[in-house]
């Protein structure tokens, strides 16, 4: 969860009932650590891959859009999401 955690943009997001719901939609299973039985791994199922597979290339299709941006142009763009995100 941890580890989920520090990739999450919003840093004050609930990762545990995250973590649940994705367990409820059989996206991702819970699996008790070999290593450290206090710990919990969190491991994608079949279903939760093959999402993950179709929202990467998603983004990729989204990540070639900004490719005839320049560099001002994209600072910009990120200025606004992130004015836009901070106005929650």
């Amino acid at each position: 969860v941890n580890y989920i955690l520090e990739g999450m943009i919003d840093k004050m997001s609930n990762v545990s009932r995250l973590v649940d719901k994705l367990v409820s939609k059989d996206l991702a299973k819970k699996v008790r650590s070999n290593c450290d039985l206090r710990s919990v791994d969190i491991l994608l199922t079949e279903k939760g891959i093959a999402l993950l597979d179709e929202l990467t290339t998603i983004m990729d299709e989204y990540d070639d859009s900004f490719c005839g941006l320049n560099e001002s142009e994209i600072s910009l763009i990120n200025t606004l999401l992130e004015k836009l995100r901070n106005n929650k």
